[in-house]
């Protein structure tokens, strides 16, 4: 049953990161090198801290031109504390709801202890769902 499928069986478990003490620069290239719109920022044990975008990028420049600086600004200063996250455990139509509801493309996905295990988008439920379509039935 379509219900029954969590988050863990259809994650991407290799998540691009930053760390807060990145320059916004080298995270820049980053996401340009990657094609990302925006990647979680953890710590030396892999918690998630927050979220850095192609918005905050923005920003980052933005305040460096205002004040005409070139100092190497820092992905902690400018990233989202505040992420909307999914558990491994939880179930992709609960997910999929998520993604209706705040409209977001992919979502950083913790264990119980805050630990980032991964990422799902909704190509990912897409995936999973034809994937269980396409199954036999037991």
């Amino acid at each position: 049953m379509l219900r029954k499928i969590v988050v863990k069986s259809c994650m991407v478990t290799k998540v691009t990161c930053f760390k807060k003490d990145d320059t916004v620069y080298s995270a820049l290239d980053r996401l340009i090198e990657y094609k990302f719109s925006g990647a979680p920022v953890v710590n030396e044990k892999n918690e998630l801290l927050g979220m850095f975008s192609e918005s905050d990028c923005l920003r980052a420049i933005l305040k460096m031109t205002y004040h005409e600086e070139e100092a190497d600004l820092l992905v902690g200063d400018f990233m989202h504390e505040k992420v909307d996250t999914v558990h491994e455990e939880m179930g992709l139509v609960d997910v999929a709801s998520l993604f209706i509801k705040e409209g977001r493309r992919r979502l950083p996905v913790v264990n119980d202890e805050g630990i980032l295990v991964g990422q799902v988008s909704r190509r990912d439920v897409l995936i999973a769902v034809r994937k269980f379509h396409e199954s036999p039935v037991e």
